[in-house]
Order: structure tokens, then C-alpha cells, then sequence
């Protein structure tokens, strides 16, 4: 029984699309290597586009393919990449076998090759199609507002948003350290012993991380600017 390696992959704008979701995929090829009498010893997948070639899932099973000399199923030729030049280059490479459960185990090379091609044109399309659509909802929407811009208005108010927020989140931890950094700071009068002080005691910084003398100076700062305000709002 031939040792075989199963690849699958979905975009993430296919999360609907049943027909190319991960599960139905692993199906399909787990059905073709029984039907084959084929053995299926991994299974290595990927969510991201296929215009992508640097994919984490991808370098594993061509990796191990090449090692150990094991064919990589595939349920078709797009999921291997939607970039030609790509995609023949894994076809190309003597030391890979590829199967493609729509094919066969003897697919015609003139129709692999093909459907590398209409691949490509599928996006090419895809793409075109979006951007002549875009234009055209542009064009209507400047019919009533001849200045629009898609997304401005939204985009600078969610940025602000989102600065305010970590100022916030900020400033609330800075007070939460307070008395904790007021004492050890008066105790050493060094950011670097205040660092050292607090990963001995193990106590970790909001992301889980070791303290350095920038993080400590960062924080004492804000403790400073903190209470600066304070004092202004009070003297208003």
C-alpha cells in the first residue's frame, strides 16, 4: 500500500463555500485514497488565499513529501496555489508526485496544465469583476455626494477610537501600579533594580512578559502624568 500526503486548503472568504470547506476537502481525499488503496499518513492544511505562495501548511507537506518520497493528494490543482508559476513549479519538481482526487491517479499533464491556467484566469476575473463593481457603486454614491471617499470617515473615527481605548487601558494599569512602583522606585532609584525587583518577585507585565528598565521607566511616567492631571483638574 502506497504511504501517501494529504494537503487541504480554503480561503477565508470561502468560510461559506461548502464545496471548499477544510472538512469536505479531508472527505473527498480520505474517500480517493481509500478507493486507490492508498495510505493517508498526514494531513496538512492552510487557510489563506492561494495567491499566497509562503503558506505554513504548504512547507510542511512539500517538505515532507521530498523527504520521504510520499505523493501529496490534493482534491484539485487550486488548492495546491492559485499562482502558475507556483503551481508548475511544485508539478515540475521531480522529486514530487501530485494527486488529484478529480483527476485520478494518471491525469493528462496537457489537462493539469489547463486547469493551472483557468485557475489563474478565475482570479484574474474575480478580481476585475470587483473592482469594476466598486467603481460603479463609487459613481453612484458621488451622484449624491460628490466628495465620498469609501471608508475615510469610518476609518479615521475607528482609529481614534481604538488610540483612546489603549490610552485608557493604559492609564488604568499605570494607576493599578501606583503604589507598587511609587515604593519600589523610592526604595532603589533605579529603573534597572525596579525591573530586577519585580521579575524576582515573578511578576509579570499585562502581556505576561519580564520587566525591562524601559517598561518601568514607561510606566512611572504615565504615573507621573497621571497625577499632573489630577492636580490640574483640581486646581480648575
Amino acid at each position: 500500500m502506497e504511504k501517501v500526503i494529504g494537503y487541504i486548503r480554503k480561503s477565508t472568504k470561502d468560510r461559506h463555500n461548502q464545496k471548499f470547506s477544510l472538512e469536505s476537502q479531508e472527505k473527498a481525499i480520505r474517500k480517493f485514497c481509500k478507493q486507490e488503496n492508498l495510505e493517508l499518513v498526514w494531513m496538512f492544511q492552510d487557510e489563506e488565499s492561494g495567491t499566497k505562495t509562503n503558506r505554513a501548511g504548504l512547507r510542511q507537506a512539500l517538505h515532507m513529501a521530498e523527504v520521504n518520497g510520499f505523493p501529496i493528494v490534493v482534491l484539485r490543482v487550486d488548492r495546491l496555489s492559485r499562482t502558475p508559476s507556483q503551481t508548475f513549479g511544485i508539478m515540475e519538481n521531480p522529486k514530487l508526485r501530485i494527486y488529484i482526487t478529480e483527476l485520478g491517479l494518471s491525469a493528462d499533464p496537457m489537462l493539469v496544465s489547463l486547469l493551472i491556467l483557468h485557475s489563474k484566469m478565475e482570479i484574474d476575473l474575480l478580481s476585475r469583476r470587483t473592482k469594476e463593481g466598486l467603481a460603479t457603486a463609487l459613481k453612484k454614491r458621488r451622484e449624491l455626494d460628490p466628495d465620498f471617499r469609501w471608508g475615510i470617515k469610518d476609518w479615521k473615527s475607528n482609529v481614534e477610537k481604538m488610540k483612546l481605548t489603549r490610552i485608557k487601558e493604559a492609564d488604568q494599569r499605570a494607576d493599578e501600579y501606583r503604589h507598587l512602583f511609587g515604593s519600589l522606585y523610592d526604595r532603589f532609584r533605579s529603573y534597572t533594580k525596579v525591573a530586577n525587583e519585580l521579575n524576582r518577585l515573578e511578576i509579570k507585565t499585562h502581556r505576561g512578559n519580564r520587566w525591562h528598565p524601559k517598561t518601568v521607566r514607561a510606566v512611572l511616567l504615565r504615573i507621573q502624568k497621571l497625577d499632573k492631571g489630577i492636580k490640574q483638574h483640581s486646581e480648575e
